[in-house]
């Protein structure tokens, strides 16, 4: 008697670039990553990478997916001087100058 593999799922981000390609990463397998110009051939591409990645390594800690958010910010022009770094009431950290803007979560 054949024995039945287990059904995992995975969380998957999509992205498109600025070349218009469509960018697919895999939360739970850091590194697992594909691209492709359309959404049908990226699903295929994913579920692709995602055997492949299974097939030679176990994540050894696997991140629990909470949730995307999606975040507006009005923006504001940064001076000319060093970055700065602030927190507001949301726990949002801002570095910024003219050429970059990072946010990222205060631990």
């Amino acid at each position: 008697m054949k024995a039945q593999a287990a059904e995992r799922v995975f969380n998957v981000i999509v992205e498109r670039d600025e070349d218009g390609y469509y960018v697919a990463s895999v939360v739970e397998l850091p590194g697992c990553h594909t691209q492709a110009k359309t959404l049908d051939k990226l699903s295929r591409r994913i579920k692709e990478a995602v055997e492949a990645y299974l097939q030679v390594a176990e994540p050894e800690h696997r991140p629990e997916f909470v949730a995307v958010q999606q975040l507006k910010i009005k923006s504001k022009e940064w001076s000319l001087m060093e970055p700065s770094w602030a927190a507001d009431s949301t726990g949002l950290l801002c570095s910024g100058n003219r050429a970059s803007r990072t946010w990222s979560s205060l631990p």
